[in-house]
């Protein structure tokens, strides 16, 4: 398996777990507000038809099978020259309280360069990119191979951040308080009206309060080109922040595979301590005096669920009951069904895919879909080279469908065909 193969398969595995789209509250309620994004796709705007077959430039690195590629130089592109044919990487200090160093890298015909985490049309030499950089044998600025990753798999920080007031009676809407504008100002109220379903997240909470409530810190995330039409939402306990980044003491940490009809004892099935230990099954018991903590969890389900991960402290080395447990929800993103394919065509609007289903025993079955983008669509290209951020006939697609729907995507990752 190639170098790219590889990386392409890890990036689609990381998305599968939740690092991609909306995945509650894995966005930290302190990020800074950002203005609405771009449209994935320009509406109206074919890019393949069908029949057209388009293949992406860019090179790979020579390598033998098994080899593992070095890079001389990584960092954040700080500036893009004139004329394309050089960037300026901005390279961390090797040791701590050093400055960080500049370096220009040249590219020329010869240079493989493969792009990843780009959205459309990102395939190109960009200020902000993280760069990895191969130089030609003998050289100290010239590239032979540069790979750079967007930033298209992170989501983007909320457009608000603020204190929720009060909760209408029939739960449908919310008034929140927001900063003030100055410094010894009051925050101006207002009204929001909540999204549906799995837009709504709760983090930091504990056993049955994901629910809106007074005090808590509500996060809130805008519809593109709309300062008042709520896309999603993700509501912060007291518990929010609480043992954040705490990994070290915790007596069990896995997945929770049973749970009693009385939510009193819970089962995972917990990693083993050290390299190599196989897998186990812990029986955990919860009493009354036990903290649980929930997050990125929707409306109702704070509580012990088949599928959550659950890190958890005893009371005592020798007890079976925790004194402490941290729970986190199974993302949207890891629930939401999804599909995978080849691109035959596709517009701003939709994209058809050629999928091949494999049955032991039965000949091989192709059958087509036709996928619906919306402007809220985010659409994300991994492995490609200069100017191929564009859908191209021959793709491999894999799609997450948005909550409830059946043909409309709420993702679309997208990577040439790989040969081994």
């Amino acid at each position: 398996m190639s170098m790219w193969k590889t990386s392409l398969v890890s990036c689609v595995t990381l998305l599968a777990l939740g690092a991609g789209i909306w995945t509650g509250t894995r966005v930290l309620a302190d990020k800074p507000a950002a203005k609405p994004d771009k449209p994935a796709v320009k509406p109206d705007k074919a890019v393949v038809k069908p029949g057209e077959d388009k293949k992406p430039a860019g090179g790979k690195p020579d390598k033998k099978p098994g080899e593992k590629v070095k890079f001389d130089l990584s960092g954040a592109v700080a500036e893009v020259g004139a004329d394309g044919k050089s960037i300026t990487i901005v390279i961390p200090p090797k040791n701590k309280g050093d400055e960080p160093t500049k370096q220009v890298v040249k590219i020329d015909d010869k240079t493989g360069i493969v792009y990843g985490s780009v959205g459309p049309d990102g395939a190109k030499l960009t200020v902000g990119y993280k760069a990895a950089v191969r130089l030609v044998e003998g050289s100290t600025d010239k590239a032979a191979q540069v790979i750079l990753h967007g930033d298209s798999l992170k989501d983007r920080g909320a457009d608000i951040k603020a204190t929720v007031a009060s909760v209408a009676a029939d739960g449908k809407s919310i008034t929140v308080v927001l900063p003030p504008k100055m410094k010894g100002d009051e925050g101006e109220q207002k009204t929001y009206k909540l999204p549906a379903g799995e837009q709504i997240r709760f983090s930091g909470v504990h056993t049955g309060k994901a629910q809106p409530a007074a005090e808590q810190t509500a996060s809130i995330w805008f519809k593109k080109g709309s300062t008042e039409d709520v896309e999603r939402i993700v509501f912060f306990g007291s518990g929010a922040g609480k043992g954040k980044g705490e990994t070290a003491g915790h007596d069990h940490f896995g997945k929770v595979v049973t749970v009693s009809a009385d939510g009193k004892t819970i089962t995972l099935e917990a990693a083993g301590k050290t390299k190599g230990e196989a897998p186990k099954k812990v029986e955990v018991k919860i009493d009354d005096k036990t903290d649980a903590l929930f997050d990125d969890v929707g409306a109702g389900e704070a509580k012990p669920t088949v599928g959550q991960t659950a890190r958890v402290w005893m009371t005592t080395s020798t007890s079976d009951t925790a004194a402490r447990i941290s729970f986190t929800g199974v993302s949207v993103l890891a629930k939401a069904s999804t599909l995978s394919g080849t691109l035959v065509a596709g517009d701003a609007r939709k994209l058809d895919l050629e999928v091949v289903t494999k049955v032991k025993g039965k000949e091989a079955e192709t059958t087509k879909h036709s996928i619906t983008l919306s402007p809220e669509t985010r659409v994300v290209y991994q492995g490609v080279g200069p100017g191929g951020a564009r859908m191209t006939r021959g793709y491999q697609a894999q799609v997450w469908l948005a909550s409830g729907s059946k043909d409309r995507a709420a993702m679309v990752v997208l990577q040439p065909a790989v040969t081994k």
